[in-house]
């Protein structure tokens, strides 16, 4: 563990991660120093938290001398891993981590680690569930609601963190090392960040990179980049919806099944699975290998599931107009999840998509939409590059807001159809985030 009393601690980023790793260092006796780019408008809140804890603030660009003189940079996820200052402290040897290795450092209890590139929030909040339901001691945080910074000094050996990780966090880690890590599948996101597939990929599995025997990774076997992983160190563990496993948790004639407990176990029927449509199943076979690791009893296990709501923003059920459906999946800001979202109506949809483009490859949704979308409408910064995919597949109208995209579609759907906000892109050109973004467009739907 890294001593960080009277050390000189440059913190990168006043977001939740960052703040919590300022006021975390600053509690262990560090001289910190945080740094960030925003506006001082944007900031103020967390201005006036660091100044009442007589943290000093440089707002401003990311100058080469900001790391003159310091022990250790603790990096935010939101700062890219190339950055020039970062590059000239590496040279000067001196240690960049990120958050999550900060919280690692001081965190005693067991850790269980997710990510992926879809489904990684409502899988650590079913696992919370799950654990809670038992009586576990559980706290759930990461890149879903609290920093761990923020957690980790509070639990003990006897409480379960549970974390939904990004690879943004994973790019500085050094000892960060979970006791089970779940990979729930790696398709092609954040290419604005990462020069290619292969730099997200290798992100991703950073997660497991420092585990040892008697620590278990959690693979999809279905997705075909987590198929080619060789068993490793820790222990193996797969899960698919498509074929049986020797060694796993899997679905076979509408059965949930486990072959983990040693002879094949029946965990839960398929169709007991809530669906307000719309649960991932992928998800649902992680969180049960994690659960049965954990020695949480199949019974249990079953009842938490079933009365799992889902969460706000993710193929969540709005309300029904006029015989119309509406479905709110902001959270949707890739290809895969608008896919995976389609793929779970039978009605015709009238998609809402479009916002700021991460770099996504709008083509793959080419037959998504010719089978489920009857048209689409189109908000934001990427309806220009939608358009070129998708004029000649159905009829493309474009919007200036989410007020006037919501009363389009209004006007457009039957009774028996469904409308469904799902953007394959970030919020950024319109929104602060997805959640305002979800927000909004709920309100727009009431107000019908």
């Amino acid at each position: 563990m890294f001593d960080f009393k009277n050390k000189k601690v440059l913190v990168l980023g006043m977001g939740r991660s960052g703040l919590a790793a300022a006021l975390l260092l600053n509690h262990k006796g560090a001289q910190v120093l945080v740094n960030d780019q925003g506006k001082p408008e944007i900031l103020r809140r967390a201005i006036r938290q660091l100044k009442r804890e007589n943290i000093p603030v440089k707002l401003g660009a990311h100058e080469f001398s900001l790391v003159e003189g310091m022990d250790c940079i603790v990096v935010s996820p939101g700062i890219r891993s190339e950055l020039p200052m970062l590059e000239k402290a590496r040279q000067e040897n001196i240690p960049v981590i990120s958050e999550i290795e900060l919280a690692y450092q001081f965190n005693r209890a067991p850790l269980i680690a997710v990510t992926g590139s879809n489904g990684k929030s409502s899988t650590v909040t079913l696992l919370g569930e799950v654990f809670k339901t038992v009586g576990r001691s559980t706290c759930v945080g990461g890149n879903i609601g609290t920093a761990l910074c923020a957690i980790c000094e509070k639990l003990t050996p006897e409480d379960t963190l549970i974390a939904e990780i990004s690879s943004f966090q994973l790019e500085n880690i050094k000892n960060f090392c979970p006791w089970v890590s779940i990979i729930l599948n790696v398709t092609p996101d954040h290419q604005d960040r990462y020069p290619d597939f292969e730099s997200y990929y290798q992100a991703k599995l950073n997660i497991f990179r420092n585990q040892k025997a008697g620590q278990f990774l959690i693979l999809n076997n279905d997705d075909p980049q987590l198929r080619k992983i060789k068993n490793v160190l820790p222990q193996t563990i797969r899960f698919s919806q498509e074929e049986p496993l020797q060694k796993g948790v899997f679905i076979q004639n509408g059965e949930v099944l486990s072959t983990l407990l040693g002879a094949k176990t029946k965990i839960m029927a398929v169709k007991d699975v809530y669906h307000s449509g719309i649960h991932p199943l992928t998800n649902i076979l992680a969180v049960i290998a994690v659960a049965l690791i954990a020695k949480i009893p199949p019974v249990k296990i079953r009842d938490s599931i079933k009365k799992f709501k889902g969460l706000e923003h993710r193929i969540e059920f709005v309300r029904t107009f006029r015989e119309v459906r509406y479905f709110n999946d902001s959270k949707a800001t890739n290809v895969d999840s608008v896919q995976f979202a389609l793929s779970n109506f039978k009605e015709p949809v009238h998609l809402i998509a479009g916002g700021y483009d991460k770099g996504g490859d709008f083509n793959q949704l080419v037959s998504a939409i010719q089978q489920h979308v009857k048209d689409v409408i189109l908000i934001g910064q990427a309806a220009k590059k939608m358009k070129a995919c998708w004029q000649s597949l159905v009829p493309l109208h474009a919007a200036k807001d989410m007020k006037r995209a919501v009363q389009l579609a209004r006007k457009l759907a039957r009774p028996g159809e469904t409308v469904l906000l799902s953007p394959a892109c970030a919020s950024f050109d319109m929104f602060n985030n997805f959640e305002e973004r979800g927000k909004v467009y709920k309100e727009q739907v009431r107000a019908l």
